[in-house]
C-alpha cells in the first residue's frame, strides 16, 4: 500500500513539471526570429518534450486508478489509445487543468485580499506573512476541490477512447473531432507579433 501510493505521489509532481516545460517549448516554437540555431533548438526542445510527454502525462492517472498499471505503461497506453482514436488535438486542447489552477489562483487571491485587510488593521507586522500564508491555504483548498471535476474530464476522454461505441457516450466528442477534422470548428489563432513588432 505504501509502495503504490508513494509511487503514485512521487510521479504526480513530475507531471507538472513535464507539462510545463512543453508549454515552455511550444510558446518558443511560435517566436519567429532570424537566428536559425535558436529556431532548430526550439523545434529539437520540442520534439523532445512531445516524446519525454508520451512517458508521462496527466491522463495515464485514469488507468493507474482503473487497472494498477505504472506510470510510465499507463502514460503510454493512454496516449496510445488516443492516438488511435485520433483524439490527441483534441485531447490536448483541453483546457480543464488551465480551469482549475486559474479557479485556485484567483480563490487565493480572494482569501490573500481578505486576511491582508484584517491583518494590517490589527498587526500590521504579520501582513506579509498571513498573506502569503492565506494564498498558499486558498490556493490549495481549491485545487483539492478541483480535482474531482478535473479527474471527471480525464475519465471521460480516456473512457471514450477506449471504447468509444459504449451506449453511455452521446456524441459529443464525435462531433467535435468532426468539426476539428473539417477544419469547421472556430478556433482562434495563437496569436503572434507581427514582423514590424520584432524589428523595434
Amino acid at each position: 500500500m505504501s509502495t503504490e501510493f508513494g509511487q503514485r505521489c512521487s510521479r504526480s509532481l513530475f507531471v507538472p513539471t513535464i507539462e510545463a516545460l512543453r508549454i515552455m517549448a511550444r510558446g518558443f516554437n511560435l517566436l519567429e526570429e532570424e537566428d536559425e540555431f535558436m529556431f532548430s533548438c526550439a523545434h529539437c526542445c520540442l520534439r523532445v518534450m512531445e516524446s519525454v510527454f508520451h512517458y508521462g502525462n496527466s491522463w495515464a492517472f485514469v488507468h493507474i486508478a482503473a487497472y494498477g498499471r505504472g506510470f510510465v505503461a499507463a502514460s503510454k497506453s493512454t496516449w496510445g489509445l488516443f492516438e488511435r482514436q485520433k483524439m490527441e488535438e483534441m485531447v490536448d486542447s483541453d483546457m480543464t487543468s488551465s480551469v482549475c489552477f486559474l479557479t485556485g489562483v484567483c480563490s487565493g487571491a480572494v482569501c490573500v485580499i481578505l486576511a491582508a485587510s484584517w491583518t494590517f488593521a490589527t498587526h500590521k507586522h504579520y501582513t506579509a506573512t498571513v498573506s502569503l500564508l492565506a494564498f498558499f491555504v486558498g490556493y490549495l483548498m481549491t485545487r483539492i476541490a478541483m480535482a474531482l471535476p478535473h479527474a471527471c474530464v480525464a475519465c471521460y476522454y480516456v473512457c471514450y477512447a477506449e471504447n468509444p461505441s459504449n451506449r453511455l457516450f452521446d456524441s459529443t466528442i464525435p462531433d467535435q473531432l468532426n468539426l476539428m477534422r473539417t477544419d469547421s470548428d472556430v478556433v482562434a489563432p495563437t496569436p503572434r507579433f507581427p514582423r514590424r513588432h520584432l524589428m523595434t
